[in-house]
């Protein structure tokens, strides 16, 4: 384990370029600075790099340069730098500690930051500081601000990217993810939403982005930009991000007490944010194994179909899918050996439930997807292990709409429903077929089963409430349903032996007065 115990000093750690040589009577003035702080997005590694670039009065460096390393924690101490001007630009290069999965980064990336080391000695390197680095150029050289006057411009104008405008914060440079005011809580809140599912790659990018929108008029005009943002903010499990950044620090030998409100200010944008949802987990329309049942959008599905269960995974994090079965007498089915980049749980049939969790990341993870009989389940989408579900749906399937207010649903597993089927239409001989009813509330429906010589009709089994009185050659039956919400009711028979049936109810209205009346063909 890294221990916390190094600081780094000028002696033997730290050297000096400068671009030129100079009789030291002609020197400028130069002042003795020291300096110390941290780099922190997460944490920087050990071995990380920082640069420190001399800038004079016109915010143009100057030549001269100092060059470090950094702890374990990302901690620098430089002692006794000499620089004409107390203005400078500081750079941290390396690998950092990602609080949202816990690891280590999987890229380096570099944070900026501008500052006056005559106001301040003690330096945090971050997302803050690196967000207004540009636009404080900008406004220096551009439109004539003092450097101070620049960084609370900047300040106030990132705070209202993430609706948190009413917020009066100290410079940036004098923030930390780790302690306990209401700008570290609001920093390390940025620098989570910012990463969100991200590799670092991703996060680099998206970084770079929002830095190069803001630097004219200090503001995102890219919509694409903002919806990431709120999707990132709805994906994190701010839980868990509390206990990975204790247990950084825990193996940095820095035990921390706890960690800052961060959460409240990230609920605070996604409650106020005005911006659309573009969320890390992408949810296609299809895929070759069909149309996708994750689809946010749709919710009616038909048996038999094949279809596709599927998201495209960011480079971090993780999903959950909760299918909990609600009505009805069908379920759906999977193929576990095509499973690709999911965890699935056994059928639960105590709860009607089956779970499926991601394993895998920056691809499209996709099974075959099937469903029989008919019903309708819940399905509850759960980003990076939140207990409230992201996303909540309610879909169905095998029922279709009539065109009357009754819906005929789709084969049952006693056999096909002959209502589903045309005037004329072949059924088979010796096989079973339902007539079958589905409606909100109370209802009743009469029907007349007829048919020819040499056709045998058994009653066999039945669903919901039905009453029937067969003779040789007739059929009647009743289905109803009752004042419960939505009621299905559905009578099952075998036919035998060949020629015509003729089925007939009054009661059922197929399309503005005309009533069912249909003749099948028994083969």
């Amino acid at each position: 384990m890294l221990k916390n115990t190094f600081i780094l000093l000028l002696s033997g750690m730290l050297f000096y370029t400068s671009c030129r040589k100079e009789d030291s009577t002609s020197n400028p003035e130069m002042k003795s600075y020291s300096i110390s702080g941290t780099a922190q997005k997460g944490p920087f590694i050990n071995g990380s790099e920082l640069r420190i670039y001399e800038l004079n009065n016109e915010f143009i460096p100057t030549g001269r340069s100092f060059h470090a390393t950094l702890g374990n924690a990302g901690q620098f101490e430089l002692a006794n730098i000499s620089l004409v001007s107390p203005y400078a630009e500081m750079i941290a290069d390396g690998f950092y500690h990602n609080e949202i999965c816990g690891s280590l980064s999987d890229e380096r990336i570099e944070l900026k930051a501008m500052v006056d080391l005559s106001e301040n000695k003690s330096i945090h390197i971050n997302i803050m500081t690196d967000l207004e680095y540009e636009r404080v150029k900008s406004l220096i050289i551009e439109s004539g601000y003092t450097i101070q006057d620049a960084k609370t411009q900047a300040q106030k104008e990132i705070l209202k990217v993430f609706c948190l405008d009413s917020c009066t914060i100290n410079n940036s440079e004098t923030l930390d993810i780790i302690q306990f005011s209401e700008g570290d809580a609001i920093l390390l809140a940025l620098s989570m939403i910012i990463q969100g599912n991200q590799i670092t790659s991703e996060m680099s990018r998206m970084l770079a982005d929002i830095i190069a929108d803001m630097k004219t008029d200090g503001e995102i005009n890219d919509t694409l930009i903002k919806n990431t943002l709120l999707g990132n903010a709805l994906s994190l499990n701010c839980d868990q991000i509390k206990q990975n950044l204790l247990d950084i620090y825990a193996e940095l030998d820095l035990n921390l007490s706890g960690i800052n409100n961060f959460d409240e200010y990230i609920t605070y944008f996604i409650i106020h944010s005005p911006y659309g949802i573009s969320t890390p987990f992408e949810f296609p329309e299809s895929t070759a194994n069909g149309v996708n049942v994750l689809d946010p959008e749709r919710l009616v599905f038909q048996m038999n179909d094949c279809y596709s269960f599927a998201v495209t995974m960011p480079g971090e994090g993780n999903i959950t899918v909760r299918m909990h079965k609600t009505d009805g007498m069908g379920i759906w089915w999977i193929q576990l050996f095509q499973a690709y980049g999911w965890n699935v749980s056994q059928y639960d049939y105590e709860e009607n439930e089956q779970i499926f969790t991601s394993i895998l990341n920056g691809v499209t993870i996709d099974l075959p997807f099937m469903f029989s009989q008919y019903g309708s389940a819940s399905v509850e989408y759960y980003y990076n292990s939140s207990e409230i579900p992201n996303i909540t749906k309610t879909i169905t399937w095998g029922a279709e709409d009539n065109g009357s207010d009754f819906i005929f649903p789709n084969e049952s597993p006693m056999g096909p429903n002959l209502l589903n089927m045309a005037d004329s239409s072949e059924i088979v001989s010796e096989n079973k077929y339902t007539v079958g009813l589905q409606k909100t509330g109370g209802w009743i429906v009469n029907f007349t089963l007829t048919c020819t010589n040499g056709i045998g009709i058994e009653v066999t089994d039945g669903y919901g409430i039905y009453t029937y009185d067969e003779s040789e050659q007739r059929l009647n039956f009743t289905l109803a349903g009752k004042n419960e919400g939505d009621y299905i009711s559905e009578i099952v028979f075998n036919i035998s032996g060949k020629g015509e049936i003729n089925l007939v109810s009054d009661d059922l209205e197929i399309t503005e007065g005309s009533y069912l009346d249909r003749i099948y063909l028994v083969n």
